[in-house]
């Protein structure tokens, strides 16, 4: 059995847990004494029914509780593939949004442990291969030592790749390769300086990969916001200017279904403002 009682970014777990942590026996106590509280609600329900509550708080932009669900339905039953896949994503999305560099570590560790459960359940997955290679990618992104956000630069290129291996139409995995892309050739010169030195030099960015990915991703997921905003940013940086505007506009009127697709769609709006 597992169990775990968690708060933003920190979690417990019992010895079956992937999460290893070692704490006074005080605090375990605690935590033994806050379990048998919890467990009551915890297996109440269903692990079908807490997803489908996770998904309907999503909706309403609350990526919290909706996380405190979906780690329901995971620890009532580890092999669930979606639970620990959204506990990965969300985990992610709470960490960009977190303050404080060790809140935001957190975050993302905790969001990179989650997409390794993942894989222990299916590792031919294309869905946990690309939710793995998002981890890499909030890594990288937030990451203030530049030899560790080189690295993970590398990894989210690989995991991507190893994505679309298992699923060469899996579109997400094509939005995260088409991004790598797109951040290899707008990071500052001092990242690529480091990874010449660290690891050989980093992989060339394709801008005309990157949109073609990203136009693919369009094709397959015409709803996605996030590819959007990446897509138009990828015509910006060809000087694409006239589709790059078209893109932002025809994401302003995309349904807004996540708390992610406020933010995104906010710096949508910003950027198009600059372009007209």
């Amino acid at each position: 059995m597992n169990l775990l009682i968690a708060s933003p970014g920190i979690f417990f777990s019992y010895p079956n847990s992937p999460f290893k942590v070692n704490y006074p026996t005080r605090i375990i106590a605690f935590i033994v004494f806050c379990g048998v509280l919890f467990s009551g609600n915890l297996f109440a329900q269903d692990p079908a029914s807490l997803i489908n509550e996770a998904k309907a708080l999503e909706r309403k932009y609350k990526d919290d509780e909706a996380l405190a669900k979906y780690k329901q339905a995971y620890y009532i039953q580890p092999s669930n593939l979606l639970a620990a896949i959204k506990c990965s994503e969300l985990c992610g999305n709470l960490g960009r949004r977190a303050d404080g560099s060790i809140r935001v570590s957190a975050w993302m560790n905790e969001a990179m442990a989650f997409a390794d459960a993942s894989l222990k359940i299916d590792s031919n997955s294309a869905v946990a291969r690309t939710a793995k290679a998002l981890a890499f990618r909030n890594l990288a992104e937030t990451e203030d030592k530049k030899d560790k956000s080189t690295e993970y630069l590398r990894q989210w290129k690989v995991w991507s790749e190893k994505a679309l291996t298992t699923d060469s139409s899996f579109a997400r995995a094509k939005h995260l390769l088409g991004r790598w892309h797109l951040e290899v050739l707008t990071q500052g010169g001092i990242r690529k300086a480091q990874g010449k030195i660290l690891y050989g030099g980093l992989p060339n960015g394709d801008i005309d990969r990157a949109i073609v990915l990203m136009e693919q991703c369009r094709d397959a997921e015409p709803y996605f916001c996030a590819n959007f905003l990446d897509l138009a940013k990828a015509y910006n940086y060809k000087n694409g200017y006239e589709k790059a505007i078209q893109t932002l506009e025809r994401l302003a009127k995309l349904p807004t279904r996540r708390q992610d697709d406020v933010e995104i769609k906010a710096e949508g709006a910003q950027l198009l403002l600059k372009l007209q």
